[in-house]
């Protein structure tokens, strides 16, 4: 076996955007303490804020077509045969990891996913179970695949490296919209239900944000500019109107699928993503309120 087989080293984390953000952490982690090269292999669209990291010297980059039933069988025995020898990491532990994992031709670590107790904790809500969480962040997890003795988290941090361009653009950003060199970006959204804010957490956020006088706000749909003031408000009568009528409608003992055919249709023409995200709002709202 030669050095590049064992200094080097497959990671698989297909997504979503955050989570493979986080295996940065991991990999410049593993870079400094063992000196080790990576291959990531991820979904096409995530694989961007990976691209100037020295320590990826490949990121397999796969499209719908390539994770398709059979054509993944195809696609990871043509992978395993590539990176023969070289240890795979799997940090995702999903059907397609363990398919890849099977075909492999060399040693196979996975990371300690937790599910079970993260379901457990879903249902029970135990105080023993949300410590042991909370001590086992996402890039500890990351960090089980390999590690003994698991390092602490802020040893883990992500990072992503710029371009020349990139940083050119993020200078002329901060100076057309006035940011000093303190200014915080905050992207507390996650697709996953389990994974995102409860709707009290949002009222909160806008009234701290609002409380802070934040002079600037970037949002991750629309114009860059926006009022503040008229933003906040409009978040906040949305939030609260989805809110109190799901609460009314939960009380009439009302199912789902009537929330999501009569609250909020005046919103409409208020909200440009309306009809993408307004009934999976209602979905998100409507389990949180149920079991109070």
């Amino acid at each position: 076996m030669n050095l590049y087989e064992t200094q080097h080293k497959i990671i698989f984390r297909l997504s979503a955007l955050g989570d493979l953000v986080l295996t940065t952490g991991i990999m410049e982690f593993w870079a400094k303490k063992y000196g080790w090269t990576f291959t990531v292999i991820t979904k096409k669209q995530y694989a961007a804020p990976l691209e100037s990291n020295p320590h990826i010297t490949e990121i397999i980059s796969l499209d719908k077509d390539d994770l398709g039933d059979i054509a993944w069988i195809v696609k990871a025995g043509e992978i395993a045969t590539r990176y023969a020898g070289c240890e795979l990491i799997d940090l995702h532990s999903t059907l397609r990891s363990r398919i890849l994992a099977i075909r492999w031709r060399g040693p196979v670590s996975r990371y300690k996913k937790l599910s079970v107790e993260r379901r457990l904790f879903k249902l029970t809500r135990s105080e023993s179970l949300e410590k042991k969480l909370e001590d086992t962040r996402v890039t500890v997890r990351d960090a089980s695949a390999i590690e003994k003795e698991l390092p602490d988290s802020k040893e883990l941090l992500p990072r992503i490296y710029l371009t020349g361009a990139e940083k050119s653009e993020a200078s002329s950003l901060r100076n057309d919209q006035n940011l000093d060199k303190n200014f915080i970006a905050l992207h507390p959204y996650a697709t996953h239900p389990d994974k995102s804010w409860p709707r009290d957490y949002w009222l909160d956020l806008i009234k701290k944000l609002d409380d802070k006088s934040i002079k600037n706000i970037i949002p991750g749909h629309g114009p860059l500019k926006i009022n503040w003031d008229e933003a906040a408000n409009d978040q906040i009568r949305y939030l609260t109107l989805l809110r109190d009528d799901i609460r009314t409608n939960i009380s009439t003992d009302a199912d789902l699928t009537a929330a999501m055919e009569s609250i909020g249709l005046n919103e409409t023409a208020k909200w440009q993503m309306f009809s993408h995200y307004h009934k999976r709002n209602i979905s998100y709202i409507f389990a949180e309120l149920e079991w109070e």
